[in-house]
C-alpha cells in the first residue's frame, strides 16, 4: 500500500499496484481525473466499497465541464474501469466503485509486464 496525505486530509492507503495501474494507464486526462477523484473518496480511512458521486461533485473536484465529465464517466463504465452499482438516483447520483484488476479495463489495460518495466 501506499499512503499519500493531502491539504490536511485524512490518509489515503491505495494499494501500490492499482496507483501504478493510474499511472501507467493510457486514460485520456478527464478520465484519469475522474480515477483520482474516487480513489480520494474510496480509500480513505474509513474504508468504503462504493461511493455516490454526481457530476457536480466531479466538475467540482475536476473543474471540467459537465458534458465531457459525463462521456468520460460512461466511457470508463464501458471499460470496466468504474463499476455502478445498480441505477442512478432522483439527484443524478451514481453509485461507483474503482475495478481494481487492471487487467480488465479495456482500451485502458495496463498488463503487469508494463508496469514491471515502468
Amino acid at each position: 500500500m501506499t499512503a499519500a496525505t493531502g491539504r490536511g486530509g485524512p490518509d489515503l492507503w491505495i494499494p501500490v499496484e492499482l496507483y501504478d495501474a493510474l499511472v501507467f494507464s493510457p486514460m485520456p486526462d478527464t478520465e484519469s481525473m475522474i480515477a483520482w477523484a474516487l480513489i480520494r473518496r474510496l480509500y480513505r480511512a474509513d474504508d468504503s466499497a462504493s461511493v455516490i458521486v454526481t457530476l457536480d461533485s466531479l466538475e467540482e473536484q475536476t473543474g471540467r465541464d459537465r458534458a465531457g465529465l459525463s462521456r468520460a464517466l460512461d466511457n470508463l463504465i464501458l471499460n470496466g474501469v468504474v463499476v455502478q452499482l445498480g441505477t442512478p438516483d432522483t439527484g443524478g447520483g451514481r453509485r461507483l466503485w474503482l475495478n481494481e484488476d487492471h487487467e480488465q479495463w479495456g482500451d485502458y489495460s495496463v498488463s503487469w509486464a508494463t508496469m514491471r518495466e515502468g
